[in-house]
């Protein structure tokens, strides 16, 4: 909670009116943190969704303390969920990195440490600021010296943040109008320019002197009385642990993920949730819809259930004819529907209602749905995609515009952002 508290200090004031709920899963071993997951360079990530954020971390490789991994996937979290603005990705990464290190004493928060490692790093001048800036969707190890890229990105946000104690311009009072610029489609450079008012040459600069000083300014704000309370604490049954990592897992490792569902349903063959969880993790079409069914025939209301069937039938209906998407369709929206009457908050069930309702021909009731889940997730480019769809077909062109915009903008597959950029063309000048 401290944390929180003093991260949020910092973070850009743009709040999210309903941000998804975290999960978070912490492994005291680096070695099970990297078996589950299959990664060897990382120590933690943070899962976005429209239900829940996931939240996973573990030691690193070298055994050092969870804590700094751990800070650096929740300030994604507090990003990514209670903001309405995309950020680049440069930004996010430094500023993760700059508030990962904050160091909590019982008076006193101290933001701004750089471990001597990352001073080292970054004081190779190798990687230019406009490099940098190159970056903003992911950043990824088959291109990058990822170690050098954030710690590069760790030393530019610091010195936007923490520059004006060590004689810099106050470039921190420009940053929520830089980022809102550059969420709006302005160019790095030309947001900079704008918010901050210099240029790529003159922060090259500045950036090569600030890496260069001896020490690095901090910056300590006061903790608040009273320790926080902890709401409520149990531990989970075994059944509930390997549930909660199998679902945690399914994106990353599926075939991990399928064993410990199997493992549920040895005990349980009638586990509606490992089976709505199997059918997730499942590579196989057929057996993905086996297990679903086999889910309704236990539960025939259950939410999640429903959801997964209605994914599976809209899928069903890729690269088929007319007349059976219709038929996938109203399949899929029945099945979304009673979703929702079960579970009136899934933003999974109105999101995927909404595009259903889209694509036959409802674009008023579409907008009803996905405004839900846009409200859950502002920052989803392919939310903003059919919701902006929505919007241009039911005449409502200024929405359309700006939700279209915000997906040609930040969906980081190209495709998509050639079919929002169509889509805004059709709604003239």
């Amino acid at each position: 909670m401290r944390f929180r508290e003093a991260a949020l200090a910092f973070v850009p004031r743009h709040q999210s009116p309903a941000p998804p709920p975290l999960k978070i899963v912490a492994f005291r071993r680096a070695r099970d943190f990297q078996r589950i997951f299959e990664v060897r360079q990382i120590a933690g990530f943070m899962q976005s969704g429209l239900e829940r954020h996931t939240l996973v971390f573990g030691p690193d490789a070298r055994g050092s303390v969870a804590n700094q991994t751990a800070f650096h996937e929740y300030t994604h979290y507090l990003l990514r969920s209670r903001q309405g603005i995309n950020f680049p990705v440069w930004y996010e990464e430094g500023f993760a990195s700059l508030l990962s290190t904050m160091r909590i004493t019982d008076d006193a928060v101290t933001v701004g440490y750089v471990p001597p490692r990352v001073l080292e790093e970054v004081r190779r001048p190798r990687l230019s600021v406009r490099a940098l800036l190159d970056e903003r969707y992911e950043l990824d190890w088959a291109r990058h010296d990822l170690t050098r890229l954030y710690a590069r990105a760790w030393l530019f946000a610091h010195m936007l943040h923490f520059g004006h104690l060590a004689g810099l311009p106050a470039y921190h009072e420009g940053i929520p109008a830089m980022l809102a610029h550059i969420d709006s489609g302005m160019s790095n450079a030309g947001a900079m320019e704008e918010a901050l008012g210099a240029g790529l040459e003159t922060l090259q600069r500045q950036v090569r002197q600030y890496a260069r000083r001896r020490d690095l300014p901090v910056q300590r704000l006061p903790v608040p009385d009273g320790a926080p309370a902890i709401r409520d604490e149990r531990c989970l049954a075994e059944t509930e642990v390997r549930q909660e990592l199998a679902m945690t897992a399914v994106s990353r490792n599926r075939e991990y993920a399928r064993d410990l569902f199997a493992r549920i349903l040895e005990t349980d063959p009638e586990d509606v949730d490992a089976l709505v969880g199997l059918s997730l993790a499942e590579d196989n079409p057929r057996l993905a819809r086996d297990a679903v069914i086999r889910a309704l025939a236990v539960e025939p209301s259950h939410s999640a259930a429903n959801v997964r069937m209605a994914e599976i039938k809209v899928a069903e209906c890729r690269g088929s004819t007319a007349t059976r998407c219709l038929d996938a369709w109203d399949e899929g929206a029945r099945h979304y529907r009673l979703g929702l009457r079960t579970q009136p908050d899934s933003v999974g069930a109105a999101y995927g209602l909404g595009v259903v309702y889209l694509h036959t021909g409802q674009p008023g009731d579409a907008v009803n749905y996905l405004r839900v889940a846009y409200r859950r997730a502002p920052w989803a480019p392919r939310i903003n995609f059919y919701l902006g769809e929505a919007y241009r077909l039911t005449g409502d062109r200024a929405r359309a515009r700006t939700h279209l915009m915000k997906a040609m903008h930040w969906d980081a597959d190209e495709r998509r952002r050639e079919r929002a950029s169509m889509a805004l063309g059709l709604l003239g000048p």
